[in-house]
């Protein structure tokens, strides 16, 4: 390892594997982030929707009795 040229092919080497790792440390996070939101939307859209289908005086009746009554099943069903 006296050679110039061995002792900047190391530095370059180590150097590339270092800005390798870096990169797929950064898209890992994106993508992890851009994941957890995409499924985060998703859900907001299903309870937008499901909120919009059910009946707001037979979902008030089953807050106040939450037990499994006919209302209960009525609104399961929707």
């Amino acid at each position: 390892m006296n050679k110039l040229s061995t002792k900047i092919g190391f530095v370059l080497l180590t150097g590339m594997v270092i800005t390798l790792i870096g990169s797929l440390l950064l898209m890992y996070k994106s993508t992890n982030d851009t994941v957890e939101k995409t499924i985060a939307m998703s859900s907001l859209d299903i309870a937008s929707n499901i909120s919009h289908a059910i009946n707001p005086t037979s979902y008030a009746e089953f807050l106040s009795n939450q037990s499994e009554t006919s209302t209960y099943w009525e609104i399961r069903e929707q």
